[in-house]
């Protein structure tokens, strides 16, 4: 996969508006506060476009702890870049390290879950994509192993919608991936695609993140690999792609 990705790809975001009443995460200074809102179906044109499934993903994964730091293999391939259209998205839930098996119908009323994962797509339940209070903000300049505190001043990102993407849902902003798709800014923070830092066609930039969880707890996690043993490897490639290895840890 290349920098130039057919639009037919790519995530599209919905919610509609801030509606509901507002539930602050933290009252530090460090604190991601967010407005919790339905997440109804403001045009059912969009859920063609995601596409969503009124089905539950059958993928099975868990959790492998090292101390307090978890590491998870997940399947993300829905069945290849040909039929990941009819597979619906997987849904983890950082805070208990286990998949969700939720509808993506359902996902968009719950906060059971923290992102949700299918092929390179990484959405957070949180902004447009979600009810939750879920953001990142990305830590550059450190390694994982090396961040164990919620650093100060963070520029909290979560997913929200791209110039010109139908607006009937919500307000607009600019995409800054330029795949010209709906911004998720786990996509900007987790993936390289230009094949500078590994020979593959989707490289991880290891680039550590603090993550608000949909209700509020805090994470630093990193997306380590796209291809098995990528991890460990960052040019390893043989294996099949999207299956995506995360590893994370609980801050609160």
């Amino acid at each position: 996969m290349k920098k130039i990705v057919s639009l037919w790809l790519c995530l599209g975001l919905l919610a509609c508006g801030d509606t509901g009443e507002n539930a602050d995460t933290d009252e530090s200074d460090n604190s991601q506060s967010c407005t919790r809102s339905d997440a109804n179906l403001c045009d059912p044109e969009l859920i063609t476009l995601l596409p969503l499934n009124d089905a539950v993903t059958s993928v099975q994964a868990s959790a492998q702890a090292s101390g307090d730091v978890y590491t998870m293999a997940i399947d993300a391939s829905g069945g290849g870049i040909y039929s990941y259209a009819q597979e619906p998205w997987v849904y983890v839930n950082l805070s208990r390290g286990e998949i969700v098996y939720i509808s993506d119908y359902a996902a968009l009323s719950s906060t059971d879950w923290d992102i949700a994962l299918r092929r390179y797509v990484i959405r957070l339940n949180g902004g447009v994509s979600g009810p939750g209070c879920a953001a990142l903000a990305p830590v550059a300049g450190q390694a994982f192993d090396g961040l164990s505190q919620v650093p100060e001043n963070l520029d909290w990102q979560t997913d929200t919608y791209i110039e010109n993407w139908p607006s009937s849902c919500g307000s607009l902003e600019t995409d800054i991936s330029g795949f010209g798709q709906p911004d998720a800014p786990m996509i900007n923070t987790a993936w390289e695609f230009g094949q500078t830092l590994c020979s593959c066609s989707v490289c991880p930039t290891n680039t550590p993140m603090i993550i608000n969880t949909a209700l509020g707890a805090k994470a630093k996690l990193e997306v380590a690999g796209y291809y098995p043993g990528q991890d460990s490897d960052i040019n390893s490639c043989s294996g099949a792609s999207a299956n995506i290895t995360l590893r994370w840890q609980m801050l609160d």
